[in-house]
Protein backbone atom coordinates (compact mmCIF):
# COMPACT_ATOMS: atom_id res chain seq x y z
CA UNK A 1 0.00 0.00 0.00
CA UNK A 2 2.78 2.36 0.24
CA UNK A 3 4.01 4.55 2.94
CA UNK A 4 1.39 7.06 4.38
CA UNK A 5 2.52 10.28 3.00
CA UNK A 6 1.72 8.66 -0.41
CA UNK A 7 -1.80 7.19 0.40
CA UNK A 8 -2.66 11.06 2.01
CA UNK A 9 -1.60 12.71 -0.75
CA UNK A 10 -3.27 10.43 -3.39
CA UNK A 11 -6.69 11.01 -1.15
CA UNK A 12 -5.99 15.12 -0.93
CA UNK A 13 -5.75 14.76 -5.21
CA UNK A 14 -9.18 12.66 -5.43
CA UNK A 15 -10.80 14.90 -2.53
CA UNK A 16 -9.95 17.98 -4.50
CA UNK A 17 -11.27 16.71 -7.76
CA UNK A 18 -14.16 15.06 -5.82
CA UNK A 19 -14.80 18.54 -4.92
CA UNK A 20 -15.04 20.55 -7.73
CA UNK A 21 -17.45 23.19 -8.31
CA UNK A 22 -20.05 22.02 -11.14
CA UNK A 23 -23.11 25.00 -10.83
CA UNK A 24 -23.76 24.07 -14.62
CA UNK A 25 -24.28 20.27 -13.98
CA UNK A 26 -21.14 19.45 -16.76
CA UNK A 27 -21.24 15.43 -17.01
CA UNK A 28 -18.05 15.46 -17.88
CA UNK A 29 -17.18 16.91 -14.67
CA UNK A 30 -20.00 14.75 -13.06
CA UNK A 31 -18.27 11.97 -14.26
CA UNK A 32 -14.43 13.07 -12.52
CA UNK A 33 -15.88 13.94 -9.51
CA UNK A 34 -17.94 10.41 -9.22
CA UNK A 35 -14.64 9.00 -10.11
CA UNK A 36 -12.34 10.61 -7.90
CA UNK A 37 -15.13 9.14 -5.01
CA UNK A 38 -14.23 5.82 -6.52
CA UNK A 39 -11.10 5.76 -6.22
CA UNK A 40 -11.14 6.75 -2.87
CA UNK A 41 -14.11 4.13 -2.04
CA UNK A 42 -11.90 1.53 -3.52
CA UNK A 43 -8.67 2.54 -1.51
CA UNK A 44 -10.76 2.20 1.48
CA UNK A 45 -11.64 -1.37 0.70
CA UNK A 46 -8.06 -2.20 0.22
CA UNK A 47 -7.02 -4.15 3.58
CA UNK A 48 -3.73 -2.63 4.11
CA UNK A 49 -4.74 0.65 3.11
CA UNK A 50 -8.48 0.23 5.47
CA UNK A 51 -5.83 -0.52 8.51
CA UNK A 52 -4.04 2.16 7.59
CA UNK A 53 -7.22 4.81 7.35
CA UNK A 54 -8.42 3.51 10.15
CA UNK A 55 -5.34 3.32 12.72
CA UNK A 56 -6.47 5.08 15.87
CA UNK A 57 -4.02 7.78 17.24
CA UNK A 58 -3.35 6.76 20.61
CA UNK A 59 -4.28 10.18 23.01
CA UNK A 60 -1.95 11.07 25.89
CA UNK A 61 -2.20 9.44 29.28
CA UNK A 62 -4.69 11.24 31.23
CA UNK A 63 -2.69 13.79 33.76
CA UNK A 64 -5.38 13.98 36.83
CA UNK A 65 -8.13 12.54 38.35
CA UNK A 66 -10.66 13.94 36.27
CA UNK A 67 -9.26 13.24 33.03
CA UNK A 68 -11.01 11.32 30.54
CA UNK A 69 -9.59 7.71 29.94
CA UNK A 70 -10.58 7.39 26.34
CA UNK A 71 -7.23 6.08 24.77
CA UNK A 72 -8.02 6.67 21.21
CA UNK A 73 -9.78 9.07 18.89
CA UNK A 74 -9.01 9.01 14.87
CA UNK A 75 -6.74 8.85 12.79
CA UNK A 76 -5.89 12.15 10.15
CA UNK A 77 -6.84 9.86 7.00
CA UNK A 78 -10.26 8.95 8.81
CA UNK A 79 -10.65 12.46 9.85
CA UNK A 80 -10.07 14.07 6.41
CA UNK A 81 -11.68 11.31 4.47
CA UNK A 82 -14.69 12.55 7.11
CA UNK A 83 -14.52 16.21 6.91
CA UNK A 84 -12.87 16.73 3.49
CA UNK A 85 -10.16 19.30 2.65
CA UNK A 86 -11.63 22.75 3.88
CA UNK A 87 -13.34 21.46 6.79
CA UNK A 88 -14.79 23.78 9.37
CA UNK A 89 -13.06 26.94 7.53
CA UNK A 90 -15.15 30.15 7.29
CA UNK A 91 -18.24 28.04 9.11
CA UNK A 92 -18.36 26.04 6.06
CA UNK A 93 -19.59 22.49 6.40
CA UNK A 94 -17.20 19.47 6.54
CA UNK A 95 -17.50 18.12 2.83
CA UNK A 96 -15.76 15.03 2.79
CA UNK A 97 -16.77 11.86 1.16
CA UNK A 98 -20.07 11.12 2.62
CA UNK A 99 -21.34 14.53 2.36
CA UNK A 100 -20.45 14.62 -1.43
CA UNK A 101 -21.37 10.98 -2.35
CA UNK A 102 -24.78 12.08 -0.67
CA UNK A 103 -24.56 15.22 -2.49
CA UNK A 104 -24.43 13.56 -5.82
CA UNK A 105 -26.89 11.01 -4.85
CA UNK A 106 -29.46 14.54 -4.97
CA UNK A 107 -28.36 15.99 -7.82
CA UNK A 108 -27.48 13.12 -9.89
CA UNK A 109 -31.17 12.75 -10.12
CA UNK A 110 -32.76 14.20 -13.37
CA UNK A 111 -35.83 16.50 -13.25
CA UNK A 112 -37.84 13.93 -14.91
CA UNK A 113 -40.11 13.13 -11.86
CA UNK A 114 -43.08 11.61 -13.89
CA UNK A 115 -40.58 9.74 -15.77
CA UNK A 116 -38.53 9.01 -12.72
CA UNK A 117 -42.09 7.85 -10.57
CA UNK A 118 -43.19 5.42 -13.58
CA UNK A 119 -39.84 3.67 -13.79
CA UNK A 120 -39.89 0.11 -12.33
CA UNK A 121 -37.46 -0.47 -9.48
CA UNK A 122 -34.16 -1.29 -10.61
CA UNK A 123 -30.52 -3.16 -8.79
CA UNK A 124 -27.75 -0.74 -10.10
CA UNK A 125 -26.22 -2.25 -13.23
CA UNK A 126 -22.28 -1.16 -14.14
CA UNK A 127 -23.06 -1.02 -18.00
CA UNK A 128 -25.19 1.75 -17.80
CA UNK A 129 -24.30 3.05 -14.48
CA UNK A 130 -23.93 6.81 -16.39
CA UNK A 131 -27.09 6.97 -17.81
CA UNK A 132 -29.95 9.54 -17.01
CA UNK A 133 -30.34 8.96 -12.94
CA UNK A 134 -27.61 6.27 -12.30
CA UNK A 135 -25.37 8.97 -11.41
CA UNK A 136 -27.31 9.32 -8.21
CA UNK A 137 -27.31 5.45 -8.36
CA UNK A 138 -23.81 5.15 -8.26
CA UNK A 139 -23.11 8.18 -5.61
CA UNK A 140 -25.71 5.95 -3.31
CA UNK A 141 -23.57 2.87 -3.64
CA UNK A 142 -20.22 5.08 -2.92
CA UNK A 143 -21.57 6.43 -0.16
CA UNK A 144 -23.10 2.86 1.08
CA UNK A 145 -19.00 1.40 0.68
CA UNK A 146 -17.81 4.26 2.18
CA UNK A 147 -19.76 3.60 5.62
CA UNK A 148 -19.30 -0.05 5.48
CA UNK A 149 -15.10 0.56 4.83
CA UNK A 150 -14.68 3.63 6.97
CA UNK A 151 -16.40 2.24 10.26
CA UNK A 152 -20.00 2.82 11.47
CA UNK A 153 -18.62 3.97 14.79
CA UNK A 154 -16.86 7.12 13.02
CA UNK A 155 -19.30 7.57 10.15
CA UNK A 156 -22.92 7.57 11.63
CA UNK A 157 -22.87 10.55 13.06
CA UNK A 158 -21.94 12.20 10.07
CA UNK A 159 -24.47 10.03 8.62
CA UNK A 160 -27.05 11.13 10.86
CA UNK A 161 -26.43 15.18 10.41
CA UNK A 162 -26.59 14.38 6.72
CA UNK A 163 -30.18 13.08 7.53
CA UNK A 164 -31.42 15.90 8.99
CA UNK A 165 -29.75 18.54 6.79
CA UNK A 166 -31.43 16.44 3.84
CA UNK A 167 -34.90 16.20 5.31
CA UNK A 168 -35.05 19.83 6.51
CA UNK A 169 -35.03 21.02 2.47
CA UNK A 170 -38.68 20.12 1.55
CA UNK A 171 -37.68 18.35 -2.08
CA UNK A 172 -38.31 15.09 -3.17
CA UNK A 173 -34.60 14.47 -4.16
CA UNK A 174 -33.51 14.95 -0.89
CA UNK A 175 -35.98 12.96 0.36
CA UNK A 176 -35.55 10.26 -2.19
CA UNK A 177 -31.66 10.42 -1.36
CA UNK A 178 -32.27 10.05 2.52
CA UNK A 179 -34.76 6.84 2.03
CA UNK A 180 -31.91 5.35 -0.82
Amino acid sequence: AGEESTLAGVMRACMSVAQLANPQGDEDVTFLRLLALDVMATLAGVPQIKRSILKPVASPSPRGVGDSLEGNSIGPLLQFLIQGNDAGKDGGEPKGVLYLSAEMAVTGVDDDEQGWAEEPAQVYDTESSWEDDHTAVHAESLLETFVENLGGASTLPAVFQLVDQLLALNSWKNHRAVLS
